[in-house]
């Protein structure tokens, strides 16, 4: 159908009425058609236009666009290549608002965004928008000019208060220009304005000394933003010498005055310093000093000698800025002093000129000292110590007398001055000596034994050696305290000896000795000596502690085992222990620890023999040997093997049935004693020892519990040794009783009745003990037997599948299990029915109408009735190929189910599909074809897709002459119309049939 004339914007409602030959007539349902020819774009937005607003130009590179419209459109899409490739906007809640925001990057330059509209109508229409993205922008820099940068270049320190700066790399479209300056915490931003094509900044005022950070910031008309690197400056415009040093200051400190020929200088300076030069011929000549490791700190030492006398140092300064000082040191260079004398007074000389006196406080005289000399000390030297007396000037005359008597003896006299410049020197030493008195410098006794210097001797003739000056002429000794005297013999020049001729009995003596020399003076010296020849024999024994095993068998485990020494004088000086063990001797000196002498060995020894033997010795050094001591160590035992003898089950997995269990253990010959424990060695129990050397025997004689236990074994030899060693095991007389059922997945049909279709059927076991060795499945079918072996998967289940397929029937399973103690267990048997095969007999249309058995009828709620087996238990139904299915209901009649649809089934052609299921869970589906016809087409008016322009379906179009098709007209219909209702005027056209 096509309106004769072409219809103005608005909505149009259709409806179709038929009539057949018979007179049937028929309406379809009212069809509403929209006509719409107008479209129009309101607005396009740049939303996030940066920078100067509304410009279009924007630094994001995925420019966001809203798009307002009439609300009726429903498409909007964008292009930026003049429309080879397009983008669909978003509609916003805002009805009419479209937005659009680009997903990638969009590069930097100018373009044209072609915006399309286009309504549900179809209508469409296009507008164009110009921008820009513009992203990029230089990062500018700034430098201290060149001018204004004194001292080192490039080092951005100057002296000059308002520095010019230049600011470079500033883009053409920058519309701001920004220095920010920081000083002391303290920030100020200046605007820039760019003059001469220049962009520079000076302050406006003078800037304190200090560290200035300077900034730039630049921003362009897209609202690109960049700021350049900080720039540190620093302001310095002062600088100082803060002090002047003459390092090698010699004499009194600070005076300037040293004795030096090479001063070294010493300049201290701010750290900003960095140059610093020295002069002392008026800055004639300058040379540069060194900065030391310490910061401010300048070193200088002159490389030549400076010539005596006073001097000016000119020490100038340069800092990093270029500011310049100077400042003046005088000093003076003074390297000379005389050699002063030193003479005994002729007056205390006893012989003239040999510088020997017998005068104890004599006195000296001092020349050829210096006006200049500001400290004369005499340095007196005697046996090996040294006194300093410092002099003072008396009388225009330097002289030196002992403060108190001098002893005899060589004393030796050196005299140091020293000036004011610190310049130092010494007399040539002058040597005297005072003689008052005669000595005996020694008394020895030669043939001293035992202890060096101790006088105890065991030679009962003493002999004895006596040193004495040399001017001695006779020694004579005594032993009775001088009622009787004997004369030595010089033997050389000061020695003197003397050898008793007689036997001297055991005593403590007092030996008295007379020297005289040639001027009469004596001297008498004594010495006490001991003669001693007699020692006490020593005695060993092992520590009875350390005897382990039978007392007093010299046996012992004790790897250092202590022992006592007996029968020690009191004046023994030296005890020592020889240890002989396999050919190799070993010697140990001991001491004597809280009165008691006693003998450990230092590391433990290993077993075997050892003899020992004491030797002493005493302060006379006689010598005795104890008589000797054989020990022997015996550390060592072992178990060799613990055995469950009645483990059962397993061979040696230490697990049995048996609650009375047998234990063997085996053990070196020399064991005495093996006990037993299983509570930790709280309870033990004498093994017996078999005929068998080494080898026990026990066997519990009360039941031992259910579990797990840990055996103890205790090994004790004759030496004592003790070792004990462990053995777990199990006692388990206990077995679950197993179970066997059909696994569920397996179990077909109506679950638990042992029924299933499944021909390899899998058996689930339960109740099987953690430790079962042996589980097997016996099978019993049609009078013969099978044994399955059971397998249990990773997590521990436990199952069984025949290893052929099964034939249908009954089937008795049992399960025997056996663990590792040896325990057996069967399950209650399980009978299990196999049934795989069920049929579909007959499927018969109940209400057929007209041609009997043709599967028709004009009956829209169909009964149906199928015929099946009598252990069938489920007949379910379904007419839309298996989609839906319905059950239907078991008769009174076995095999026979019936089923009628209970709501209006359509006219048509269709399947039943008929699914039977046995008790046993086997399935069969059979078909039948059955058609229903009970109805006239009811016919259907569409818009032709043609003219439904705009979204396709939805009835609106900018065609003002629509054309509509007709659908579901019966072959039969006489006459087809078309009802048009517009603005409340109704219009009935005549539709025309289209070939085919």
């Amino acid at each position: 159908f096509t309106p004769p004339t072409s219809w103005a914007d608005g909505d149009y409602t259709l409806s179709v009425s038929v009539e057949d030959k018979a007179g049937n007539t028929s309406h379809s349902a009212s069809l509403t058609v929209t006509v719409d020819t107008q479209i129009a774009i309101n607005n396009i937005e740049l939303v996030n236009d940066s920078g100067i607003p509304d410009d279009n130009l924007t630094n994001n590179v995925r420019p966001h666009f809203q798009v307002t419209v009439p609300t009726d459109v429903n498409v909007v899409r964008l292009s930026i290549d003049g429309g080879k490739t397009w983008f669909n906007a978003t509609q916003s809640a805002t009805p009419g608002a479209w937005d659009y925001i680009w997903p990638d990057d969009v590069a930097d330059g100018g373009y044209t965004l072609t915006v399309e509209a286009t309504d549900k109508a179809g209508n469409k229409t296009t507008q164009e928008l110009d921008f820009t993205i513009d992203t990029t922008l230089s990062v500018p820099t700034l430098s201290l000019d060149s001018a204004d940068d004194s001292g080192i270049a490039g080092d951005n320190i100057t002296n000059v208060k308002t520095p010019g700066f230049t600011l470079n790399n500033i883009d053409t479209d920058v519309s701001r220009v920004i220095v920010e300056v920081m000083h002391n915490g303290i920030k100020q931003e200046v605007p820039l304005v760019q003059t001469g094509g220049q962009w520079r900044f000076a302050p406006t005022s003078d800037w304190a000394d200090g560290d200035y950070i300077l900034t730039v910031k630049v921003e362009d008309r897209a609202g690109n933003v960049k700021q350049s690197a900080p720039l540190t400056v620093t302001v310095d415009t002062h600088i100082a010498i803060d002090r002047i040093e003459l390092v090698n200051d010699s004499g009194i400190p600070g005076d300037n005055l040293t004795n030096e020929a090479r001063p070294h200088f010493q300049v201290t300076v701010p750290a900003d310093v960095n140059g610093v030069r020295l002069s002392i011929d008026g800055g004639k000549t300058w040379f540069d000093a060194t900065q030391s490791a310490t910061s401010g700190v300048w070193d200088y030492t002159w490389l030549t000698n400076v010539a005596n006398g006073p001097h000016t140092l000119m020490v100038e300064a340069s800092d990093k800025a270029g500011n310049k000082t100077t400042q003046k040191l005088d000093f003076i260079i003074d390297t000379l002093l005389s050699e002063p004398t030193i003479t005994l007074d002729s007056a205390d000389d006893s012989a003239a000129g040999d510088n020997i006196t017998n005068v104890k406080m004599p006195g000296f005289t001092l020349g050829n000292i210096d006006a200049d000399v500001t400290k004369v000390v005499v340095t007196v030297a005697h046996d090996g110590k040294n006194q300093q007396i410092e002099l003072i000037k008396n009388g225009g005359v330097w002289r030196f007398t002992p403060g108190a008597a001098w002893t005899d003896g060589d004393y030796t006299l050196t005299v140091k001055v020293e000036d004011k410049a610190g310049n130092t020197n010494y007399s040539a030493p002058l040597t005297v000596t005072i003689d008052t008195q005669t000595s005996i410098d020694r008394i020895e006794l030669l043939n001293d034994t035992g202890i060096v210097g101790d006088n105890l001797t065991n030679e009962a003739r003493p002999q004895f050696h006596i040193t004495v000056p040399t001017d001695v002429n006779s020694v004579q000794l005594s032993l009775d305290g001088g009622i009787n005297w004997v004369n030595a013999t010089l033997t050389s020049d000061g020695v003197w000896e003397y050898i008793w001729p007689t036997d001297l009995v055991e005593n403590t003596y007092t030996l008295t000795v007379k020297a005289t020399d040639v001027a009469g003076n004596t001297a008498t010296e004594t010495l006490n000596f001991i003669i001693d020849t007699t020692l006490s024999t020593p005695t060993i024994t092992l520590d009875s502690a350390d005897d382990s095993g039978t007392a007093n068998d010299n046996k012992t485990n004790v790897k250092t085992p202590g022992f006592i020494i007996g029968g020690i004088d009191s004046d023994v000086t030296q005890v020592v222990v020889q240890v002989m063990r396999d050919g190799h001797s070993e010697e140990v000196e001991l001491t004597q620890t809280n009165g008691q002498w006693r003998f450990v060995p230092g590391s433990a020894w290993t077993d075997g023999d050892y003899t020992l033997t004491v030797t002493v010795k005493d302060e006379a050094g006689n010598i005795r040997h104890s008589a000797p001591l054989t020990v022997t160590i015996d550390t060592q035992i072992t178990i060799d093997h613990i055995e469950l003898v009645n483990d059962s089950g397993i061979p040696d997995d230490n697990l049995t049935n048996n609650v009375r269990p047998h234990f063997q253990v085996t053990v070196p010959t020399d064991v005495n004693v093996v006990r037993l424990s299983i509570d930790g060695g709280k309870t033990w129990f004498n093994a017996t020892q078999s005929a068998t050397p080494g080898v026990w025997d026990y066997t519990w004689l009360a039941d031992v519990g259910e579990g797990k236990h840990t055996l103890t074994v205790e090994a004790t030899d004759k030496a004592g040794n003790k070792t004990t060693q462990q053995l777990d095991f199990i006692i388990d007389t206990l077995l679950s009783e197993p179970t066997i059922v059909l696994d569920s997945t397996d179990d077909s049909g109506t679950k638990g009745d042992n029924l299933t279709n499944v021909n390899k059927p899998t058996f689930l076991l339960g109740n099987i003990d953690a430790d079962a060795r042996y589980v097997t499945v016996e099978v019993q079918h049609g009078g013969t037997k099978e044994v399955l072996t059971a397998t249990k998967d990773a997590t521990g289940n436990w199952s069984v599948t025949p290893t052929g397929t099964w034939a249908d029937g009954d089937y008795t399973l049992t399960v025997r299990v056996e663990d590792e103690a040896g325990n057996e267990k069967h399950s209650a048997s399980l009978t299990v029915t196999v049934d795989t095969q069920i049929t579909i007999d007959v499927i018969e249309l109940v209400n057929d109408n007209g041609i009997p058995g043709d599967n028709m009828t004009n009956d829209a709620h169909p009964q149906f009735r199928v015929t099946v087996p009598g252990d069938v238990n489920e007949v379910s139904l379904s007419i839309d190929g298996g989609v839906t299915w319905v059950k239907a209901t078991q008769s009174a009649t076995p095999g026979v189910w019936n089923y009628t649809w209970p709501g209006t089934v359509p006219d048509g052609d269709y399947t039943l599909n008929v699914k039977a299921t046995d008790n046993a869970g086997n399935t069969v589906t059979e078909t039948l074809h059955f058609t229903i016809d009970t109805t006239l087409s009811v016919p259907v008016i569409v818009l032709n897709s043609a003219d439904d322009t705009g979204v396709q379906g939805d009835n609106m179009t900018n065609s003002t002459q629509p054309t509509f098709a007709l659908q579901h007209i019966d072959d039969d219909a006489v006459r087809v119309t078309v009802s048009v209702e517009h603005g409340g005027v109704t219009t009935t056209f005549d539709a025309t049939k289209g070939v085919g």
